[in-house]
């Protein structure tokens, strides 16, 4: 029985084929020549991007006799540095934010103490004006407990904020790029033969992409200062990508619909429709209503 073969593959050390980008995704394709032996073949491609839509890896090509067995997806992310190694600004932060988070349960605690008196008074127990002057007390002392909780959760969120955008200014263009680009796909391919030129294509839609379309009008003048009846549109689009991935001299193509709807619609030749008795008196299975 012939054992299995592993080949690692480093997606970035290959170019980006094509990419078809739609309004909010792209879908991307890839090729990357292989050599098989005979029986079966391990296949692992690092560095693809970490925003791939898990549901939409398509694998093609290889070679005749060859058959795909099995593929899968992972991710080797990096975490963002804790700890020890944090950046001093971090650490202070954090001692901020659980500064406040104290403070919060404080105040939590006195809406709760609020409620909770109230509910223990009782027209039995308490002459009408005093009932009247605590509520007016409980009034204020509820709106501004209610103001003093939202203040501190919006001090938190923005705490939080801050320790987000110190940690990725923390990393280096490495680790930033290690991060964007840590999904690995795994393959197993079984050869009848060993073949020793093979293309292993794939596929995929990825998050982090988009395009708008820009319009540009030019007019002009004649000699005499006069605007001329014609002005020229330009078309033309804006493209962006946090992919991780290098879509440089790569071929794009612009598409305005999703990427499920793109792969459902096959090309085709054209169809005319026009008026005729159906053959044999038939109405070749239109409702009667269109034949009349």
């Amino acid at each position: 029985m012939t054992g299995s073969t592993t080949i690692c593959i480093d997606a970035n050390e290959f170019p980006v084929s094509s990419v078809v980008v739609f309004r909010t995704q792209a879908e991307v394709a890839r090729s990357f020549p292989i050599e098989l032996q005979a029986g079966n073949n391990d296949i692992e491609i690092k560095g693809l991007p970490s925003a791939i839509q898990q549901d939409s890896l398509r694998i093609q090509g290889v070679g005749k006799g060859v058959t795909l067995l099995d593929h899968a997806m992972s991710s080797a992310a990096t975490p963002f540095r804790s700890g020890s190694n944090e950046p001093v600004k971090v650490k202070e932060l954090r001692a901020t934010k659980k500064a406040a988070e104290a403070e919060l349960k404080i105040l939590t605690a006195q809406a709760d103490v609020l409620r909770g008196y109230s509910k223990s008074m009782t027209a039995e127990h308490v002459k009408p004006e005093a009932f009247m002057e605590y509520l007016a007390v409980f009034g204020q002392a509820g709106v501004q407990n209610i103001d003093a909780v939202k203040q501190k959760e919006k001090e938190i969120e923005e705490i939080d904020a801050q320790i987000k955008k110190e940690l990725e200014a923390s990393r280096t263009s490495s680790e930033r790029n290690e991060h964007l680009r840590s999904t690995i796909i795994s393959v197993v391919l079984n050869s009848e033969t060993e073949l020793k030129v093979a293309e292993l294509r794939i596929t995929y839609v990825v998050n982090g992409a988009s395009w708008t379309p820009a319009y540009e009008i030019r007019a002009t003048t004649d000699t005499d200062g006069q605007l001329n009846k014609t002005v020229a549109l330009h078309y033309k689009a804006a493209i962006t990508q946090s992919t991780g991935e290098d879509w440089k001299n790569t071929k794009l193509t612009l598409n305005t619909t999703s990427p499920a709807l793109a792969r459902a619609i096959l090309p085709h030749s054209g169809l005319k429709i026009q008026p005729g008795a159906a053959p044999n008196g038939q109405n070749g299975g239109f409702p009667d209503r269109f034949n009349k």
